[in-house]
């Protein structure tokens, strides 16, 4: 992957923070309220998207369980129909109750988690139940943590919030283990993000990749723009880029110019002046002058 960070240019929509950016699995959308965009990566053009059901919404609020879109915002509880655009009310049947907010579900591969605080909870997708899960941990019982702090090496799932380092152990085993790390701790899971290969940790002039083998964060040193939180870096499922308001940037360096060589550049300019030579009985001679003038040397 590219160590470099270039100015991004948009269509449409210019100015816009990465926390809008959401997926159905097949476009990239921004929803802002009652700002909402799809995305033709092909031009890097921000196009109107126009909604049924749910028109003002935020994208951060927005999950999936693997097969649907959910949108969750306390009692706002909306489910994607794809095919038509149309968001259709949906409801939760709870083993507790919780002001439900979508920004806090995470998943660890297989299941699906809410961690809000003390508000703990685990989804039965089936069945569209939440119930209340206690997790396991060197301090307590009854874990409390946010889903913000919550990130992924592709194989392990861990949490780094201040002080705070824990890796989840075995599947289902609903416990948290402490996490030892060289070189730097996290200090917040949230700036923590991939390029596909490599695991990156981003917090102003805090630059870090991940050695996995030896669980060592390495200073990380990037060519043109330092992304400065990594919690604004998203992916159009191709390409990575950093969207804080009016800074955006993309991983990657600018397409060089389309440049001819001389020899080309002379073989195209003789075939200009072979061409407005051979056109003198359409052009006056004023013309046929400022032609030459421009294209060659006569």
């Amino acid at each position: 992957m590219a160590d470099t960070w270039s100015t991004k240019e948009w269509s449409g929509l210019t100015s816009f923070y990465a926390d809008g950016i959401w997926t159905d699995g097949a476009n990239v959308y921004y929803s802002n309220g009652s700002t909402q965009y799809v995305l033709d990566k092909s031009t890097s053009t921000w196009n109107t998207k126009t909604w049924s059901g749910l028109t003002d919404f935020d994208g951060e609020q927005i999950w999936t369980d693997g097969d649907n879109i959910y949108y969750s915002l306390g009692s706002d509880l909306y489910i994607l129909d794809k095919a038509t655009s149309t968001w259709n009310t949906i409801s939760w049947t709870w083993s507790g109750s919780t002001d439900f907010g979508g920004e806090f579900v995470w998943a660890d591969g297989s299941k699906i988690y809410y961690s809000a605080g003390s508000e703990q909870y685990m989804f039965a997708k089936d069945e569209r139940l939440w119930f209340e899960i206690h997790w396991e941990g060197p301090a307590s019982n009854n874990v409390s943590f946010y889903a913000y702090g919550i990130w992924t090496d592709g194989e392990n799932i861990y949490y780094s919030y201040h002080s705070d380092q824990y890796v989840l152990g075995k599947k289902d085993s609903f416990t948290w283990l402490p996490k030892t790390w060289s070189g730097v701790e996290p200090y917040n899971g949230s700036n923590i993000w991939t390029d596909g290969t490599d695991i990156y940790y981003s917090d102003g002039f805090d630059q870090y990749i991940l050695d996995k083998s030896t669980s060592t964060w390495n200073k990380k040193t990037w060519s043109g723009v330092r992304p400065y939180n990594g919690s604004k870096i998203w992916t159009d499922g191709t390409d990575i880029y950093y969207s804080d308001g009016n800074s955006q940037y993309f991983l990657g360096t600018p397409s060089a110019p389309n440049y001819v060589s001389y020899n080309n550049a002379t073989e195209i300019l003789s075939s200009v002046k072979t061409y407005i030579d051979g056109k003198t009985d359409e052009f006056t001679p004023a013309q046929t002058n400022e032609l030459k003038s421009i294209f060659t040397d006569d």
